[in-house]
């Protein structure tokens, strides 16, 4: 899905543990959703179908959270005590930052978090430096999943990929 990210934004995201959700699942839904959304694109009223295009992007996101919910195969590494401490203070590094964390959820195989990005857009800065000084969401999420990863992988004693 394309993501659409103004500046001084708030973001609900969920991000997932590496292998969370089989393959063939995501796949599946993957396909489903692509072959509606080309059946809405032939909507000829705009209107129409820029809603059916959003109802189909809230149901897609609706169905993947209930895969990661009742999934019991796969990682679960977060549901541990010391990986769920890492994740809290990795969200909350950066937090009155590059953001406000408004929220964050931690279950076993995902994370919810709800961030406002409004105080980068303070009074101070041109526009010019706001977009040399901006840190957008791609890089607010690298920099904390990336130590996430690292010391959860170190705490567990395995390696590779942490967060799909």
């Amino acid at each position: 899905m394309p993501h659409i990210q103004p500046l001084g934004a708030m973001f609900f995201v969920t991000f997932r543990l590496a292998g969370s959700i089989p393959k063939n699942k995501i796949n599946d839904l993957k396909n489903e959703y692509s072959l509606r959304i080309e059946e809405c694109k032939k909507i000829k009223s705009d209107h129409k179908k820029n809603l059916e295009i959003f109802n189909l992007r809230k149901n897609y996101l609706v169905a993947l959270d209930y895969l990661l919910h009742k999934i019991e195969i796969g990682s679960h590494y977060i549901k541990q005590p010391k990986i769920i401490k890492i994740v809290e203070t990795e969200l909350k590094r950066f937090d009155n930052e590059y953001y406000d964390l408004i929220c964050y959820a931690i279950m076993s195989n995902h994370v919810h978090i709800l961030i406002d990005t409004q105080q980068q857009l303070n009074d101070q800065y041109s526009e010019d430096q706001l977009d040399i000084n901006y840190v957008p969401l791609e890089t607010i999420m690298k920099r904390i999943k990336g130590p996430t990863a690292v010391y959860a992988n170190r705490e567990l004693e395995r390696s590779g990929q942490f967060w799909e």
